[in-house]
């Protein structure tokens, strides 16, 4: 709150029911706020537009945890923990942002004020397309840890609230490299406004709008996934590769043990080094040895008299599109009792982007218990250009409908979506009170 507005209900003539608001221009026109201790004169501060300015809007409330917001010709209070899109200063510049702002007050504050979901795990809370589910709060112990896997994040907690108040600051996009030798002196990531500075190492993965999370998700034998090892990318599709696995052809960094956890994007390669060489590619957010027919899971249980749908993907690894014909096979009982979902006949076309992957479903019935325990799909496509074929198999179990529920196969659709996938979804609900997550304003 600045000095003008501190002082300014001395300047007032009578006072103001709770909840008006004024301007301090005009103060001599208005009622009193303050001569009675139920009234508090309340500026606008923090992230928005108005914060701090020398005639910034305020208003007049009988609640000290409250934030007043101007916007246009509107003037309302918000309660502690309530958010808004405040498009603070600066938030228009570079890339595209789509997060909110919360109401907090602080201990020592004399009033709330708006800060940045990046300011702390607190106020890191909900993603404006997915929800609390699409995001997550990298504190500084994993940004120092794993600086190369969160480069592609944004950062702009730093506000002109914080600022007038002497908050320690540090410089963005500072170079990995920089940054291993001295994290205090500034951050990899990028403050994504006009501001060059940011308050917190911490930042919200993915409460903006070009801002996505990416993890270790492997269809490939050679690469494990582990969906603990996240990243903030800015592309859609990148992916998460922690290069204590032994490899031999990887992009930088390739030294420093802590620093190999990083970002890949679409259509990235690393070889690995194991028994032989083997190249894996990073398609929607997976990593991928070989193509074009890749089912989600190796076995899948079906209870008897009902259906379970498995997933699979149809994968282009090359440099063209490409079109593929996609069959059911009909040879086992299983494949009978089979069909595809969103797709009519037991095969269909389908054409795929280069470096890109499209993903279907069949739905397999538990029709009989004594059924043939597989299901293959296959897909082929011959050109001028391409000659190539593959096929992956499924072995299915159908168990009685009164067994264990852990005997029966729950599966939800992987699908691909900005920002996050279905899956990346569930990983997070279930690492939402993981022990980094944990740190106090």
């Amino acid at each position: 709150m600045s000095r003008k507005a501190l002082f300014a209900a001395a300047l007032l003539v009578a006072p103001l029911a709770a909840g008006q608001s004024g301007s301090i221009a005009d103060g001599l026109e208005q009622p009193v706020c303050g001569d009675d201790q139920s009234e508090f004169l309340v500026e606008e501060l923090g992230e928005t537009d108005n914060s701090g300015l020398k005639d910034g809007e305020y208003g007049c409330t009988t609640n000290k945890n409250t934030c007043f917001f101007a916007d246009g010709s509107e003037r309302e209070f918000l309660q502690q923990g309530e958010y808004r899109q405040a498009n603070e200063q600066g938030e228009p510049e570079e890339r595209f942002k789509d997060d909110r702002e919360m109401c907090f007050r602080q201990p020592g504050d004399p009033f709330g004020a708006f800060y940045d979901q990046d300011y702390s795990f607190r106020t890191c809370n909900t993603n404006g397309l997915y929800g609390s589910p699409g995001i997550r709060y990298f504190d500084s112990t994993y940004v120092t840890q794993y600086p190369y896997a969160v480069t592609g994040g944004i950062d702009d907690d730093l506000n002109p609230y914080l600022e007038g108040k002497g908050v320690p600051t540090r410089q963005h996009n500072v170079s990995a490299e920089d940054f291993e030798d001295d994290s205090s002196v500034g951050s990899p990531v990028e403050s994504g406004t006009n501001y060059n500075r940011v308050v917190t190492l911490g930042f919200c993965g993915g409460d903006d709008g070009s801002e996505y999370l990416a993890s270790q998700i492997c269809r490939a034998d050679v690469c494990e996934t582990d969906r603990t090892h996240f990243g903030v990318a800015k592309e859609q599709g990148s992916c998460v590769y922690d290069g204590r696995d032994i490899y031999s052809d990887v992009p930088p960094p390739v030294d420093g043990d802590k620093h190999k956890r990083q970002l890949y994007g679409p259509g990235d390669s690393i070889t690995l080094d194991y028994r032989q060489k083997q190249t894996i590619t990073c398609v929607g957010g997976e990593w991928y040895e070989e193509g074009p027919i890749i089912f989600d899971r190796e076995n899948i249980t079906v209870p008897l008299g009902g259906t379970v749908t498995a997933g699979f993907a149809v994968v282009n690894l090359g440099d063209l599109p490409t079109e593929y014909s996609v069959e059911l096979g009909q040879d086992t009982t299983a494949e009978r009792f089979s069909r595809f979902e969103s797709e009519t006949g037991s095969d269909f076309t389908v054409e795929v982007s280069p470096k890109e992957s499209r993903d279907f479903g069949v739905s397999i019935r538990g029709q009989r218990e004594d059924i043939d325990s597989q299901v293959e799909v296959a897909a082929e496509t011959t050109g001028l250009t391409s000659n190539e074929r593959g096929s992956d198999e499924l072995d299915v179990s159908v168990v009685e409908t009164n067994a264990s529920p852990a005997n029966v196969t729950q599966y939800r659709e992987e699908r691909n979506i900005p920002g996050i996938t279905g899956i990346e979804i569930l990983a997070l609900m279930a690492l939402a009170a993981s022990a980094f997550l944990f740190r106090s304003l």
